[in-house]
């Protein structure tokens, strides 16, 4: 739902009020740039969603001159319930775009529908996106945000208290499905298909009233 807006505020706004019938919310990615540790931003363009994972794909719209530094996701990490982890984020204009780090831990092991991490709730919607480190320097995985809609309309206290009540919980999507994802990413987004402009409807030029009225006669050899 950090990949699609729209979702979560369906979640919420269901879980509140119920949507109004016929109402549905939708988002596009207009611009997206990768900034680089020196101020730097490279325009570039999706690839791949994947909603069950709630992850966006992205490829640089030109090839860099250089390699850019990335997250090894072979060298993936395990951890348990109660493992601390290292949460890796860059902060805001305000701190002038600086790495920062949080220690964090995992507060369950889900296995299904499909395996994800728990993360505490003091991490929050800060850390969505930032990758997530065990304090050997093994790759877990990333920051990600699951919703489901809630059951029930939810009272005013548990409205104030957000989080597992209104059916969102900030989880870490493991390395090894990342890496399965990224797989599939194709080298370049596709190509929208041009559409051939539609023919002009040609008519005829309209022939006299009393010839139009009778077919023509054949023409004798």
């Amino acid at each position: 739902v950090t990949t699609d807006p729209g979702d979560l505020m369906a979640n919420l706004m269901g879980a509140a009020t119920g949507l109004p019938a016929g109402m549905q919310f939708q988002t596009t990615i207009k611009d997206a740039k990768v900034r680089l540790g020196d101020g730097r931003e490279l325009p570039c363009r999706v690839v791949l969603r994947d909603k069950d994972l709630d992850l966006i794909f992205f490829r640089v719209a030109q090839k860099p001159e250089a390699a850019l530094p990335a997250v090894a996701p072979a060298e993936a990490g395990v951890a348990q319930a109660l493992d601390e982890v290292i949460v890796v984020n860059r902060m805001g204009h305000v701190a002038g775009r600086s790495v920062a780090a949080a220690v964090s831990r995992i507060s369950a092991v889900v296995e299904k529908p499909r395996k994800y991490y728990a993360i505490g709730q003091d991490t929050g919607m800060a850390g969505l996106g930032s990758p997530v480190f065990t304090p050997d320097g093994k790759y877990l995985g990333m920051m990600a945000l699951r919703s489901v809609p809630a059951q029930g309309r939810p009272g005013m206290s548990a409205m104030l208290g957000g989080g597992l009540s209104l059916g969102l919980l900030p989880i870490v999507v493991p390395a090894d499905q990342i890496a399965e994802a990224a797989s599939q990413a194709p080298q370049a987004p596709p190509k929208e298909e041009k559409k051939a402009p539609a023919k002009a409807d040609v008519k005829p030029a309209s022939a006299p009233a009393a010839e139009s009225a009778a077919p023509a006669a054949p023409r004798e050899p």
